[in-house]
């Protein structure tokens, strides 16, 4: 039940598991006393909750995995290329806005898109961080296909990769999900059934206080035949 920490000869924390090293040696030619400090589960989680980044100019993400959307069966269907054209808006509109720090959940569907998308949008502003919240540390590992691809491709990207549970446990992803809206001011939400993890985690940030972009999906579904609404964003102060 112990945990390696690697510290300093002042004791100060280098490298803890699943967190980069760099996120604690900024420093990267300084000469280090490399001591490994075996800790206690309870002593690990409290050295993670120090990771962190400026809550002002961080966005996390929540949203329904790929088969809760409209267009599973077709990539080009319009309602679904409506709803990936605002979470990308809305990514792009926080980045601009001066946002620096983008947290993804990493699961199938919106998170995995919205990590791609904070890629492409770096092109434009290279300053800005996907920041990666691993439910548990072995997350990703029954994925396929293109899902799996695109895992691997994004944590080989990121910037940090934070694993918030040692284990799959019934209350990993709630606690990622905490995780993330814990050290946010900003979440952008695609719902479309808010008995959900992803309702849950909005009602969780509406209740900290949280700005909320939330984009519904019921507004890119055509009713009765007619066109899908134009705007489905809704702030919410």
């Amino acid at each position: 039940n112990n945990y390696p920490l690697l510290v300093d000869s002042n004791n100060n924390i280098i490298w803890i598991p699943n967190i980069k090293k760099s996120k604690f040696c900024n420093k990267k030619s300084e000469n280090y006393d490399i001591i490994i400090r075996c800790c206690s589960k309870e002593i690990m989680i409290k050295e993670l909750l120090k990771v962190t980044y400026p809550k002002d100019k961080t966005v996390c993400f929540t949203g329904h995995r790929p088969e809760k959307l409209p267009g599973l069966e077709n990539s080009a269907d319009q309602p679904l290329r409506m709803i990936k054209s605002m979470l990308y808006f809305q990514i792009y509109r926080a980045a601009e806005s001066g946002y620096k720090y983008f947290i993804s959940g990493l699961a199938r569907g919106i998170d995995l898109w919205a990590a791609e998308y904070v890629f492409d949008i770096k092109n434009r502003f290279p300053d800005i961080k996907l920041i990666c919240a691993k439910p548990f540390a072995q997350h990703g590992e029954n994925f396929k296909g293109d899902d799996l691809w695109c895992l691997s491709d994004i944590l080989s990207k990121a910037d940090d990769v934070v694993c918030v549970s040692d284990s799959y446990s019934k209350d990993c992803y709630r606690l990622r999900n905490q995780y993330m809206v814990d050290r946010s001011s900003r979440l952008i939400a695609v719902v479309d059934n808010f008995k959900s993890g992803t309702g849950q985690t909005i009602n969780y940030a509406r209740k900290m206080g949280l700005e909320l972009n939330i984009i519904y999906v019921r507004d890119y579904i055509p009713q009765g035949g007619g066109k899908a609404a134009k705007d489905g964003v809704i702030y919410i102060d």
